[in-house]
Formats: structure tokens, sequence, C-alpha cells
């Protein structure tokens, strides 16, 4: 699709650099000099070159071509003479003027470069997200060369009365050739206007405005002395005006033309340096709000498994400690073995999620070490799909609802009860449920489920926001049910 466009573009310049020659050369037949069509061809030369989109040698040409092909046709209508096929000669300078161009369009790619976005990796790029358009690169610097080339071809008029004031010969071409220098010049001086606003993202002040004004000012001061003198260099007939006056009238012109170039280019170095500004804060603002979301979930897991460590000790040992002084020395050997699973699980400072295999193994033993105090009134049933086992889960995120499950519901009735674990996937999410046929929910009146419940609402918040739920209903027939849904990650 990209190449295709890239074609697209490629074939309509040339049609517009055929269209342009034609126009010059149709407009050429009634022309008294022919310094003016010969400009015209350079300037579309240029133009064409500068676009970059075909070669130079080939805009040149096809302008040329084109300018004399008008000719050749005006010729065999009997619209115009012979004489006037000679124009095929103005392809040399049409090439020159093309290849000015394509430098002169490099040199403006490189100076938009040094504008906030255009520092940036293309991979860099690609990866954020509802960017300004001007911050794709060939925006940037379609943009740029808008401003400095409109600048340039606003100039003109301006500088030429003020040539003809002065009495300047030939006032028109040294006109298009200051313009053209000044177009170079600009181009040079971008990087440095945009450094002026590198960093700077605060509202401009009285004073900034005033101080930038006077260095426009100097600036134009100095832009109009290298004008003159480069005047000079190149031969140029200077007139009948002295050099001071003659600066001085150029000063006058290129005062208010240099004050608006400037101006275009530091609102659009100040427009993309802010947007940055504004970017740049809103990552750092993400990146503190994970890092503080990351610190507040270690801090909660620390906190629950501080709670769990006087649980599971006084628990397990005093059962195993029962088990031993009625001479079932198994089951208390069984039972301390499953304490010390336990114990190495919950002390481990493994990854903040684990395969929910690995937490419902926890579960599990956690379960035996209940019915081992409670043998006559729990069971227990562990029923998990074999992909859902495979998925992520919070380290320790099923404990308290299989705790509050055994605490506050089995061992708060008094015929047998039963816990039931269940997983499965669905789609991108995987639902797990623990569920008990003890105590409704309406019966308990223990503060410790309620902050289990807190705690793991909270986790799931902080690490899925509202991806993940903890949804808690009453049972049928007594009991409760605890129903988590998280994203299914591998």
């Amino acid at each position: 699709m990209q190449k295709e466009r890239k074609t697209t573009r490629q074939i309509l310049a040339v049609v517009g650099g055929v269209a342009a020659g034609a126009i010059i050369g149709w407009l050429d037949l009634s022309a008294t000099e022919v310094q003016g069509p010969l400009l015209l061809v350079m300037l579309a030369s240029f133009a064409l070159g500068m676009s970059g989109l075909i070669a130079p040698w080939l805009g040149g040409l096809v302008v040329g071509v084109a300018m004399a092909g008008a000719h050749v046709v005006a010729w065999a209508i009997g619209a115009g003479a012979a004489s006037g096929m000679g124009s095929i000669v103005a392809i040399v300078p049409s090439i020159a003027a093309a290849y000015g161009g394509r430098l002169m369009g490099i040199f403006i790619e490189r100076a938009a470069d040094s504008l906030p976005y255009g520092r940036l990796t293309p991979e860099r790029l690609a990866g954020e997200q509802n960017l300004p358009w001007y911050a794709e690169r060939r925006a940037s610097r379609t943009l740029l060369a808008t401003i400095l080339c409109g600048s340039a071809i606003i100039g003109v008029p301006v500088v030429y009365d003020a040539l003809v004031v002065s009495g300047q010969p030939i006032a028109r071409w040294v006109a298009i050739i200051w313009q053209i220098l000044t177009l170079a010049g600009w181009i040079v001086l971008t990087p440095v206007v945009v450094a002026h606003r590198e960093g700077k993202a605060e509202a401009l002040s009285a004073d900034s405005v005033a101080t930038t004004a006077a260095q426009v000012v100097g600036l134009s001061m100095i832009h109009a002395i290298a004008l003159v003198v480069l005047t000079r260099v190149l031969l140029i007939p200077p007139g009948d005006q002295e050099a001071l006056t003659r600066i001085m009238h150029v000063f006058a012109a290129y005062v208010p033309l240099d004050m608006l170039t400037f101006v275009l280019l530091w609102t659009l170095a100040y427009v993309s340096n802010a947007d940055r500004h504004l970017r740049e804060a809103a990552r750092e603002s993400a990146a503190k709000a994970a890092s503080l979301s990351a610190e507040l979930n270690a801090g909660k897991l620390s906190a629950l498994r501080a709670q769990l460590r006087p649980h599971f000790l006084f628990n397990a040992i005093n059962t195993a400690v029962v088990l031993s002084s009625k001479g079932d020395s198994v089951a208390a050997s069984s039972v301390l073995r499953s304490l010390a699973d336990l114990l190495r699980y919950v002390l481990d400072d493994c990854a903040e999620t684990v395969k929910l295999e690995d937490e419902l193994g926890f579960i599990q033993e956690y379960l035996n070490v209940e019915r081992a105090r409670f043998p006559d009134r729990l069971t227990f049933a562990i029923d998990a799909e074999p992909a859902a086992r495979k998925g992520r889960i919070p380290h320790l995120l099923l404990q308290p609802l299989v705790e509050n499950a055994v605490r506050h519901g089995i061992a708060g009735k008094i015929t047998p009860g039963k816990v039931q674990i269940s997983a499965r996937v669905d789609g991108d999410t995987l639902r797990m449920i623990v569920e008990d046929d003890g105590v409704g929910i309406g019966e308990r009146t223990d503060t410790d489920s309620g902050l289990g419940i807190a705690n793991t609402r909270s986790r799931l918040s902080l690490m899925y926001g509202k991806n993940g739920k903890l949804e808690i209903l009453e049972r049928g027939g007594g009991g409760t049910i605890c129903r988590l849904l998280v994203p299914y990650v591998t």
C-alpha cells in the first residue's frame, strides 16, 4: 500500500512538472525577454527537486522538455515561430535548478529532524498513541518546508520594492537570489530556533518576548549586511546608493520578514515541544502510578503473609499435638509435613503471579491440615480444567476465600460440610469458584472474613483494574459462593 502511494505521488509530480513547463512555454510565446520565462522554469524545477518525489535530473528534464514542447506545438499550429524551439537549451539550467532544489530539500529534512518529534525513531513513534498530525516525519518536513518556502515567496515582492527604491539594476533577479539565500540561511538557523525552545514548555513572558524581538532585529541587521556584501562578491551591479544607505533599505525590508519567519518557526517548535513535555509528564505520572500500585500490592501481600503465619502455626501445631497425644503418630507426621509445605509456599518470595496449579497444590495442603482438625466434619473437592491450571493468578489469591469457607462456613455448623474449588477457562477469562455448604453470609459475625474479602478485591483492582472481579453470592440451600474472574494469562 505504501509503495502504491509513493508511485502515485511520483506520477502526480511528473504530471505537475509537465503542466508547469507547458504553461511557462505558452507564456513565453508572448514574452518580450527570455529572463522571465527562464526564471519561472528554474523555479518550477527547483520546487520539483525540493519535493524529492522524483530524481532531480528527471524533474528538470520534464519541466524543460514540456516548455520546449509548448513551442513545438505552437509552431506546428502556426501560433509561434520556429526560433522559439531554441528554448530547448533551458533544459540545462532547469536540471541544475532541480539539483539545487533537492539539495535544499535535504537541508530542510535535516532541519525538520531537529524538531522534538523528528528526533524520535520510527519504532518510538509507532509506540506513541494519538500523536498530533505534524509528528509524522513526512508531515513535519512538509510543514517546515511550507513555512520556510512560503516566507521566502511572500518576501519576494517586498524585497523587490526595496531594491527598486534603492535603484538596484535587474531588481527582479536580485530579489529572487536574495530570497534563495535567505531560505538557505533560515534552514541552517532552524535547529538554533528549535534549541531556543528546548526544555521550555511554560508560557511566554513579556521579558522573553522583548528579548527575542531584539535578537531578531539584530539578526535582520546581520542579514542585510550579508546580502549587500554577497551582492558585491557575486559581481552584481549595486546601483547608485551608498553601501550604508542600501543596507538600511534592506534592513527595513527584512525586519518584518525575518520576524514573521522566526515567529512561525518558534511557534512550531513551541507547540511540538509543549506537546512532547505533556506526553513525557503523562508517561512519568503513569510510571509512578504503576510503581505505587506495585508497592501497594506488595504491601498487601506482605500483610496477608503476616496474617497467615500465626494461623498456620497455631492451628497445624495444635492439631499435631492433639494427634500425638492420641497416639496417632502417622497423622501427626502428615500434618507437620503439610505444615512445612505450607510455610515454604507462603514464605517463598516468588513472582507476583503463580500458576493456578501451584496455588491449588497449596490449597490442597491447607485443606489437608484443616481436615485433620475436623476429620468428621470437613470434606473437600478440587476440580480444575487442565487449561485453567496453566493460567497465572496473584500469589495467595484463593487462600483467604478458602480459609473463610472453612473457618466461618464449615466450622460454624454442627453437621458435616464440604468445600469445593473449581476453575475453568471461558474465552480470555479464567473463572474460579470457592463454594461451601456451611452457614450463609448473613449468619457470619466474624470481621476477619470481611477483611479477607476486602483485601482480595483490592489486590484484584490493583493488578487487573475492571478486568478482575470477586462476586460473593448466597448459595441455595445454605452456604456461600465466591466467584473469581481474572484475565486468562499463561
